[in-house]
């Protein structure tokens, strides 16, 4: 009689599970539930450090979001019009890519729902909202959903998301400049010295953000700080960098300082993998340096800027550590972003009074954010990649 051996956690089957164990555990523990439990948390007025958790439904988002939308965004001032034009801009990305795809059923019904409003003027387009959110009659109390949730917003969280925006946009512009400048240049064969100026310019990202933030602080010092002696030396005046109204453009030098290096070899290597034969046809055809660069050189790394893109955004979105390190308590509020404003909820309310529920409901707006931000870069990738 042949007995079928019986396979044993030890045998062959066993070997993947031990291994991959540890890892399933430590995603569980340290990821998978502390995502859901905040799934819940945001629904619930808690302190945090009491057990008794209140459920509020959708309370602390509407205390965030409000249905003031406009106003907090007139209230972040001079960049209000920028802003508009970016979300418009985002949106309409968003539309359109979703309505690219021929497998997405029904398109020429979404089409006329996203066509009419562009044909319905200012005040008939407010007049509908009223009508939605009317304290009375409106479709929000309809769907249960109380209007006073829904009254005023936070304008603070407001400004944290126009100064996340900002970083990402006016910083992402300079800090990808630099980047390929810095990558092309050392991508020249010719240039001496290559090893040197690459170590020199990763090095910074080596130096932990405290140290960044140390560093920089000594720098923008309005007595002693490098900038203002240079400038006092020239025959000008010493500006006040951790001043309200340029402390955030300030962080992003910094960003951009200690973190251009780590995208600058990303960019290289993606040219360092770029064929030589394309280059020299093109300069068989005539093609000049930029025309090189523009028609050969970005085309074929647009995989690898497509990954930096994405690792931007959600860097500009992590900007806590230089921001808590390098700026004076009365000075945050200005450049207060959104992991700031989180803290200040979760830990230390100036009031005494701590919001886990509306930091989490926050930490959550953020998520979003960043998962739409990433979504609309990664669909430019749906043209086809040119493989080498």
């Amino acid at each position: 009689m042949i007995v079928a051996k019986r396979r044993s956690l030890g045998g062959w089957w066993g070997a993947p599970i031990y291994f991959l164990a540890p890892a399933v555990i430590l995603f569980v523990v340290l990821f998978a539930i502390p995502t859901v439990s905040s799934l819940y948390v945001c629904l619930c007025k808690w302190t945090g450090f009491t057990p008794q958790m209140e459920f509020t439904g959708l309370r602390n988002f509407g205390k965030l979001l409000g249905n003031s939308f406009p106003l907090g965004w007139r209230e972040a001032g001079k960049w209000s019009i920028p802003y508009v034009a970016l979300v418009l801009c985002c949106g309409g990305l968003l539309f359109g890519a979703a309505l690219k795809h021929k497998t997405l059923r029904a398109r020429k019904f979404f089409w006329p729902i996203i066509l009419v409003p562009l044909l319905i003027s200012t005040m008939g387009c407010v007049t509908l909202w009223k009508l939605i959110v009317d304290s009375r009659h409106g479709l929000a109390l309809g769907l249960s959903i109380p209007y006073a949730w829904f009254e005023g917003g936070d304008a603070r969280f407001w400004l944290s998301i126009r100064n996340n925006l900002w970083i990402m946009s006016v910083g992402g512009v300079f800090f990808f400049s630099f980047a390929l400048l810095f990558a092309a240049a050392l991508n020249n064969k010719n240039l001496r010295g290559r090893k040197f100026f690459q170590t020199m310019i990763f090095f910074p990202s080596f130096i932990s953000v405290v140290g960044v933030a140390t560093f920089w602080k000594l720098i923008y010092d309005s007595k002693s700080g490098l900038i203002n002696l240079a400038l006092r030396g020239l025959g000008g005046e010493g500006v006040q960098w951790l001043a309200a109204d340029i402390a955030i453009n300030s962080v992003i030098i910094m960003m951009i300082w200690a973190g251009v290096g780590g995208t600058m070899i990303l960019l290289l290597a993606g040219m360092r993998r770029i064929p030589t034969d394309y280059y020299e046809a093109a300069e068989i055809d005539g093609a000049s340096a930029p025309q090189q660069f523009f028609h050969v050189t970005l085309p074929m790394m647009r995989e690898v800027i497509i990954i930096a893109l994405s690792l931007w955004m959600i860097g500009s979105m992590r900007v806590f550590g230089y921001i808590q390190a390098l700026l004076a308590p009365d000075i945050k509020d200005a450049a207060q972003v959104i992991s700031t404003l989180q803290y200040e909820y979760a830990f230390s309310n100036r009031q005494g009074i701590f919001m886990m529920g509306r930091a989490t409901a926050m930490a959550v707006v953020q998520v979003i954010l960043v998962l739409i931000l990433v979504w609309i870069v990664r669909r430019f990738r749906e043209r086809k990649s040119v493989e080498y």
